[in-house]
């Protein structure tokens, strides 16, 4: 019975927000390394959960509410570009393609080829947009660069990581056509296979 009564008070006191457990605290925090390391050059880099304001911010939830990529493994491949980086400053800028292909009857085209960039800050930060860092800042953002400049990126680039492929046909269109999206470290614009 009094286990009962603990659970009840344990959970009344979550509800009514008297009580708020660690790890709950820990995820709030914008500071909190989300995703962590290491590329082919054998740098650490790592991406807090960050602030988003609706017009400024940092981190993992910029990432994923203003530039549309929710996958961990998206900005991994992106740094990993054998090229490496090129810097402005203390950022790391590194570049990938997200690649769309469809297929008609055999015949293959690429239709989209879509520059991703992930900018990775190195330097020492006490406070970034509000947020207590007191160390290495970490990945700032990743988005599309896109000719309006918006920076959101399409829902197909975050599925181009797993190399998914879409298909299609119909009673009308007897035809299979089949769109592939793929990440690379360079433009698709014909095909090369």
């Amino acid at each position: 019975m009094k286990r009962g009564a603990v659970l009840v008070t344990l959970l009344l006191s979550i509800v009514t927000g008297c009580f708020v457990p660690t790890a709950t605290a820990a995820a709030a925090d914008g500071s909190t390394i989300v995703f962590q390391w290491k590329n082919t050059e054998k740098r650490s880099l790592f991406v807090r959960s960050g602030a988003w304001n609706g017009n400024k911010g940092f981190g993992w939830v910029k990432i994923q509410t203003k530039h549309n990529i929710h996958k961990f493994q998206t900005l991994r491949f992106i740094s990993n570009n054998p090229k490496g980086a090129t810097f402005q400053g203390s950022d790391a800028l590194y570049e990938a393609y997200a690649n769309k292909k469809v297929c008609t009857d055999g015949k293959c085209t690429y239709t989209d080829s879509i520059p991703v960039r992930l900018v990775m800050a190195f330097e020492y930060v006490s406070n970034y947009y509000g947020v207590d860092i007191n160390g290495t800042l970490g990945v700032k953002t990743s988005y599309c660069i896109a000719d309006d400049r918006s920076g959101d990126c399409p829902d197909w680039v975050d599925l181009a990581f797993a190399g998914t492929v879409f298909s299609t046909s119909s009673d009308k269109y007897p035809s299979a056509m089949t769109t592939t999206v793929e990440m690379s470290y360079s433009p698709r614009t014909r095909l090369s296979d």
